[in-house]
C-alpha cells in the first residue's frame, strides 16, 4: 500500500473522484484526505503495541533522577512490563501517570519496583539512580510509514510512500474520518472500522507462556517449561 493508492481506494469509498497524486495536489478534497490520512496513521499507532512498530530500549543512566536525552526520536509510547534495570536485574514499574508519580514521590514508603515517568520529553526515574545502570525495555514506534527509500517516518510525505500498518483499516479509518468531517452518516464504516481493530490487535498479541504469580513473577526470572517439569 503506497499513500496513493490509500488515497484512491478511500476516494473509491466515499464517492470522490479518484486522484492522480496526492502530496502537492491543488485538489481541496485531495488535500482534506491527505491531512486525514496523517492523523488516521499518528492515532492508529496509539490504539495497541503493534508488533510491526516494536523497538528496543537501552540506556545507561546518568546520575540523577531526570535521564536528560535518553528518550528515542520515533518513540510514542513504551510497552507495559518490558522495562528493567539491566545492571541489578530489578523490574521498573512505568511509564506512570502523574498522580501516581506524584505519590511516590510524596510518600515515605517505599515501592516493590523503581519507577519510569517521563516529564518535558525526557525520562524520570526513582528512586534516583547512580550513574552507569543500564535500562532496557520496548516501545512502540511514531513512524507508521516509510519512504520508498526505505526510511521509516511518522508523516506521509510522498505519493509513494508505504504504510506499515494494516492497509485495510488505515483505508477504513480514512473513509471514517472523511464522513465524520463532512457531516454524513458513518455508523456502519465506524462500526465495522473498531472490531477489524479490535481483530487486528488480537491477533497481534503474542501467546502467554505460564509463570509464577501471574507474569509479575517474570520480575524473579522464573517461567515454567513446557515440558519435562519436575522429572
Amino acid at each position: 500500500m503506497t499513500l496513493l493508492t490509500l488515497v484512491q481506494g478511500a476516494a473509491l469509498k466515499i464517492g470522490v473522484d479518484k486522484p492522480n497524486s496526492v502530496v502537492g495536489s491543488s485538489n481541496v478534497e485531495v488535500q482534506e484526505l491527505l491531512e486525514l490520512a496523517n492523523e488516521e496513521g499518528k492515532e492508529l499507532v496509539r490504539r495497541g503495541d503493534w508488533q510491526v512498530l516494536r523497538n528496543g530500549l537501552s540506556f545507561t543512566t546518568i546520575a540523577g533522577e531526570t535521564q536528560t536525552g535518553m528518550v528515542p526520536n520515533d518513540y510514542d509510547h513504551m510497552i507495559s512490563g518490558t522495562i528493567w534495570n539491566a545492571t541489578k536485574h530489578r523490574k521498573i514499574d512505568g511509564v506512570v501517570s502523574p498522580q501516581i508519580w506524584q505519590q511516590i514521590k510524596s510518600s515515605n514508603v517505599g515501592t516493590i519496583y523503581d519507577t519510569l515517568y517521563m516529564r518535558g520529553g525526557n525520562f524520570l526515574l526513582s528512586p534516583t539512580p547512580a550513574g552507569g545502570d543500564v535500562i532496557t525495555g520496548e516501545y512502540v514506534s511514531k513512524n507508521f510509514c516509510r519512504s520508498a527509500g526505505g526510511t521509516a517516518q511518522a508523516e506521509w510525505l510522498a505519493d509513494d510512500d508505504t504504510g506499515i500498518l494494516p492497509e485495510q483499516i488505515m483505508k477504513l479509518g480514512l473513509v471514517v474520518r472523511y464522513k465524520l468531517q463532512k457531516g454524513l452518516d458513518a455508523t456502519a464504516d465506524l462500526a465495522h472500522y473498531e472490531t477489524q481493530v479490535t481483530l487486528a490487535l488480537g491477533m497481534d498479541k503474542p501467546a502467554r507462556k505460564l509463570n509464577f504469580a501471574d507474569g509479575d513473577a517474570a520480575g524473579f526470572g522464573l517461567i515454567v517449561p513446557e515440558t519435562g517439569y519436575g522429572s
